[in-house]
């Protein structure tokens, strides 16, 4: 899908803006520059990944719907992924790069 959904300053390939804080729990209040934001309920549980702009992702084998959290708390839903895409993106060195090349732009996308 087109590039109006994402704030792509929380993508690895953006114009050199800095991810959140590592360290921000995956639940209670997230900060984002500087401003407290309401917790999410998690619509599925997610796994940690090894990136400095994405959080955590989940995936339903049953939907095949994948979300991605980014550092600064967004979240997007993938749909239709298979599930050898997600394994990729939860192995992957680079999960932002990952992204960015077999996810990203690639299925019907809304932000959650």
């Amino acid at each position: 899908m087109g590039g109006s959904l994402y704030d792509d300053s929380e993508l690895p390939w953006s114009n050199g803006n800095q991810p959140g804080n590592d360290d921000s729990p995956l639940s209670g209040v997230l900060e984002d520059k500087g401003r407290a934001t309401e917790k999410r309920e998690l619509s599925m549980e997610r796994a940690e990944v090894k990136s400095s702009s994405i959080r955590s992702a989940g995936y339903d084998p049953k939907t095949g719907k994948l979300e991605v959290e980014f550092m600064r708390g967004t979240v997007y839903s993938y749909f239709g992924v298979p599930q050898s895409v997600y394994d990729g993106l939860l192995a992957a060195e680079s999960a932002g790069k990952y992204f960015q090349c077999n996810i990203r732009n690639n299925y019907t996308v809304s932000k959650a």
